[in-house]
């Protein structure tokens, strides 16, 4: 036997180490799918494509894990800043390390890990300014010499990320870039420098604190002017056919990191320095971040009339639900702290984001504008000790007067017909309109029919070419509501219905040539005219008389005219001719 004497350690075994094989191995050595040989195979693979990106991410992290419980010990026993100086030093050893690992791979044409890499040192470009920002309330002066040494290696960063990795920044992303950097690094020492020559005013320093906030965005704002500033891009010379690291798509996502670490900057420090906060604070940073990423998305070609729409919306939906949660500080006081009270702030950012979308000459701007300017109007006034007293009544008649406007100017009837049925559906919610019910002892429901009923035979008036099927919905509406208003005695109120089905069906003739529509509002009429007459006894036959004479009259008036003459008339006119 071939394999006697031969020791189980000697018999041939599956091979560990599948991940050392190359992926170009004929087919027929592959192992079958399903087997522990293939699972390892895959695996081997993975860690080969993306074992890098993976490696780099843990480094972060437990760089990060480990500088946080080494600062712990230190911020809670009230040490001074230079007991923190390995920390901040170890931080900025490790973006040098960072970089340095960026540059040889760029250089090894691994760009796929380099853009992960590139995120990594986009979040530690702040994260050093958190590490030092947690220590300056304790030495200001030294915090103040960390943040001047911190925006001189964060330009020096900036500089080597632009000109060896050849990231595509440029003049007033970089100055924008830096403009956030020297912010994050030098408002620790500011606030610290209030903290300890006024503590107890905390306004003054949530003033400071907001315009740090201006400046931020102001930094941000840079990036969005550059790319405004191109008018048209070609896909095919843009140099979209690089690799994600070289492409102008990275100046983008690498500002957006920046400012959205700084806006956790920023909630960091009014802890640090005991500072009120709310969640609609951060709707600016949201609004920036918004046009950053639509900017994006119209350089790559990859805008849409929907998705534009829902980001746009994006910060006034943060400050809707800042409102619900009452996280809303400021009182709307002259000031800086107009940037963040909600009718303020959604006015600047639905006009900002309405002119960039007018500028690129993309749909939806009118919409935009419109929902921007409902938002206004529901939070004008908004007081932070009543924030559920908003203006919903004249939201609401905001936006049905906009979809009138917009269905008029665009000749959309159904825009108009919206309007229509949030008017009936929201008339209940209406003080006003229930007295009005009540006195004239209409219910909720006809009067709502009404109001929709003749809403939508106004519509169908403009647009005559409109669906006839909606015309006799409205007009079954009216009707039920012209049966609801009527009264089981006659009053004056039959006598304005008259007067009104009367001019109701006459225009419907002139203008669209159309009776039945008339004529069902005429039977609501009629039917309660029948209950009413019971107190007439014998007479109501008499107004039944005048009532049909009035209806033939009527018939003949529109009836066609007759165009064939008869006998009688023929012969008269020959006679007349011999």
């Amino acid at each position: 036997m071939e394999n006697e004497g031969q020791t189980p350690e000697q018999e041939p075994i599956m091979p560990i180490m599948p991940i050392l094989l190359p992926d170009d191995e004929p087919d027929k050595n592959r192992p079958k799918k399903g087997t522990l040989e293939a699972d390892l195979r895959d695996l081997g693979r993975f860690l080969r494509t993306k074992g890098a990106n993976i490696l780099y991410c843990l480094s972060a992290l437990s760089v990060a894990y480990g500088i946080v419980k080494v600062m712990g010990p230190i911020l809670v026993a009230g040490d001074t800043l230079r007991e923190g100086l390995a920390c901040f030093f170890t931080l900025h050893g490790y973006e040098v390390a960072l970089l340095l690992a960026l540059i040889v791979i760029v250089r090894r044409k691994a760009t796929d890990d380099a853009v992960s890499l590139l995120l990594i040192i986009a979040l530690y470009l702040v994260g050093t300014a958190i590490a030092q920002g947690a220590l300056a309330d304790t030495d200001v002066r030294g915090s103040v010499y960390l943040g001047l040494l911190g925006i001189v290696l964060g330009a020096v960063k900036l500089g080597l990320l632009r000109k060896v990795v050849r990231i595509p920044l440029g003049a007033w992303s970089l100055a924008g870039l830096m403009v956030m950097v020297a912010v994050n690094y030098l408002e620790p020492a500011a606030l610290g420098r209030f903290l300890t020559t006024a503590p107890s005013q905390e306004a003054t320093r949530r003033t400071l604190w907001l315009w740090m906030w201006l400046a931020l965005l102001a930094g941000a704002g840079l990036t969005v002017l550059a790319s405004l500033r191109i008018k048209n891009v070609d896909h095919d010379k843009a140099g979209w056919s690089k690799s994600f690291l070289h492409t102008p798509l990275m100046a983008f996502v690498l500002v957006m990191i920046v400012l959205a670490t700084s806006s956790v900057h920023q909630y960091s420090m009014s802890f640090t320095f005991t500072l009120e906060r709310g969640l609609g604070d951060y709707a600016p940073a949201l609004a920036l971040v918004c046009l950053l990423l639509l900017e994006a998305l119209w350089r790559a070609g990859k805008s849409s009339v929907a998705g534009d729409l829902v980001i746009s919306c994006l910060p006034l939906g943060l400050i809707l639900l800042a409102i619900h949660y009452k996280s809303v500080i400021d009182t709307g006081n002259f000031g800086i702290g107009l940037l963040v009270y909600p009718p303020a702030a959604l006015a600047w950012m639905g006009l900002l984001l309405g002119w960039r979308n007018r500028y690129r000459r993309q749909k939806g701007t009118l919409v935009l504008m419109a929902v921007y300017g409902l938002g206004v109007v529901l939070t004008f006034g908004y007081s932070p000790e009543r924030p559920y007293d908003l203006n919903y009544l004249a939201c609401g008649g905001a936006l049905v007067a906009s979809l009138w406007v917009y269905g008029l100017l665009r000749r959309q009837p159904y825009a108009c017909w919206t309007g229509v049925i949030l008017l009936a559906a929201g008339l209940p919610f209406w003080p006003a309109f229930g007295e009005a019910c009540k006195s004239q002892q209409v219910t909720l429901a006809g009067g709502m029919a009404g109001v929709l009923g003749l809403g939508t035979l106004i519509i169908y008036l403009i647009f005559t070419w409109w669906n006839k099927y909606l015309l006799y919905l409205g007009a079954v509406l009216l009707a039920v509501g012209v049966y609801d208003y009527l009264p089981v005695k006659f009053t004056s109120a039959y006598l304005i219905i008259i007067i009104a089905a009367v001019v109701i069906i006459g225009v419907l003739w002139l203008r669209a040539k159309n009776l039945w529509a008339g004529m069902i509002v005429l039977v609501a009429l009629l039917a309660k005219s029948y209950l009413a007459s019971k107190q007439l006894a014998y007479w109501r036959f008499v107004v039944l008389g005048f009532i049909l004479l009035a209806a033939g009259t009527m018939i003949s008036l529109f009836k066609p005219r007759n165009t064939v003459k008869d006998e009688e008339s023929l012969s008269h006119d020959e006679n007349i001719n011999t």
